[in-house]
């Protein structure tokens, strides 16, 4: 049996409004139940109670508070959120200072109706909470692709290699392409791309419980090539409460809405980087011809592998700054890893330097070694079938394509001529096309 698309919980002592919200839920348009009932909302509120309401898989929360439960409603909430993303909390209860509805609305709660309860507040309030869970539209291509990017050293260019692969596979794919920096504290995405954001990966984390399509959009700053982006967060400090389940949640969200999504994993295994991990479809390690980058690679490996969910099958190893001329072979590096090398990237400073100072990624100019292997990397991680063909251009282009044309043309005037026309005629006819 399918199961409505609102469940409702509730608790109050109460019994008339306990009889007006299950009328309320009833009485809607859209097919609503009500999958748990109580009188006790401070028992709803206990660790027992919450594990209850998880299990009830309800979406929508309505709870009559008094001054006991006032005083644990937030922790309580929080804890709730940390389990459930998919849930939306409505309170009722004596009006609340400014003070507790700002460290209400900070815990997640989605709505706060003050009693006594004015006609058609309740109704209001139910209709609020079941617009949130529409959240989210899911992109056209489905579930979307998950990549990381890491480097298991400082310099090894994995943001570089990042920022330019989610351009390319805009262009590529057509699809909607995000790009998240997860380099806590020390993320340089937005300089690289040359952008200005408002808000950051955690903000959306720690909002994910009231997200919807104008909101999401709202988080996400736009680049010039069509690329969402969400930088990292700027202080350590901002990751506090936040949990690998949210930052579970809040990756999922993002993999419905969008047909791939890049991680910009860092250069080291932070707990904000290895909650990335635990949703990456694939990871590309970005190492650089050096003892260093190669030794670290190697210890994190066993880390890496195991946060994954393909595990180290999951992973692809790619070589920055690569130009031959160097004193480890790629056959070194594929035997110190104990995995093949996908490819490199060639040494390009000049031209990586100039991309970096004026925050344009080389791939947006599309020329050069580096810009082709970008694609060529680009198309191993995509999404299988999600390259979009395009017709190949004649060569020499329109010009010479209506050249082409008016020498044809000449030559069937030509042939309608009679046998003592002159031998040049046909050069002239096509001179003058």
């Amino acid at each position: 049996m399918k199961k409505p698309a609102h469940r409702f919980a509730l608790a109050t002592s109460d019994p008339d409004l306990h009889a007006s919200i299950k009328k309320a839920v009833t009485e809607r348009d859209q097919p609503s139940a009500v999958v748990l009932s109580r009188t006790d909302a401070a028992g709803l509120l206990e660790p027992d109670g919450l594990e209850q309401l998880v299990r009830s898989e309800a979406n929508i929360v309505l709870l009559d508070i008094g001054a006991q439960e006032k005083a644990m409603i937030a922790s309580s909430i929080r804890e709730l959120l940390a389990q459930t993303s998919e849930i939306r909390v409505v309170l009722m209860g004596q009006p609340a200072t400014a003070a507790e509805l700002l460290d209400l609305m900070r815990a997640g709660v989605a709505d706060y109706l003050p009693k006594p309860i004015e006609n058609g507040s309740l109704e209001g309030a139910i209709d609020r909470a079941t617009r949130g869970l529409t959240q989210v539209s899911v992109s056209p291509e489905g579930k979307g692709r998950v990549i990381g990017l890491f480097g298991p050293k400082g310099g090894t260019g994995v943001t570089t290699v990042a920022a330019n692969v989610a351009i390319k596979l805009r262009e590529l794919t057509e699809q909607d392409v995000l790009m998240a920096d997860l380099n806590a504290e020390l993320g340089t995405a937005s300089i690289l791309l040359g952008v200005r954001p408002r808000y950051n990966f955690v903000e959306l984390v720690k909002n994910l419980h009231r997200m919807d399509d104008d909101l999401l959009r709202s988080y996400l700053t736009r680049h010039e090539s069509g690329v969402s982006f969400l930088p990292s967060p700027l202080t350590a400090r901002d990751l506090e409460g936040v949990t690998k389940q949210r930052i579970n949640a809040t990756v999922s969200l993002l993999r419905s809405a969008f047909g791939h999504v890049l991680l910009d994993l860092g250069n080291s295994l932070t707990p904000l980087a290895q909650a990335g991990l635990g949703v990456c479809d694939e990871v590309v390690v970005v190492v650089t011809p050096e003892v260093p980058a190669l030794r670290n690679a190697k210890r994190l490996l066993p880390m890496v592998g195991q946060s994954l969910p393909g595990g180290q099958q999951a992973l692809r190893f790619v070589v920055n700054r690569y130009d031959g001329n160097v004193d480890i072979s790629l056959g070194q590096m594929r035997d110190t890893l104990g995995h093949d090398i996908s490819m490199t990237l060639p040494r390009e400073d000049q031209a990586s330097s100039h991309a970096a100072n004026v925050g344009r990624p080389v791939v947006m100019d599309g020329v050069g070694k580096y810009a082709k292997a970008i694609s060529k990397l680009t198309r191993m991680v995509a999404t299988p079938g999600s390259i979009v063909k395009r017709a190949k251009k004649s060569r020499g282009g329109a010009l010479f394509a209506r050249f082409r044309s008016g020498k044809k043309g000449a030559e069937s005037k030509e042939g309608r001529r009679s046998e003592g026309a002159p031998s040049q005629a046909p050069q002239a006819t096509a001179a003058k096309s």
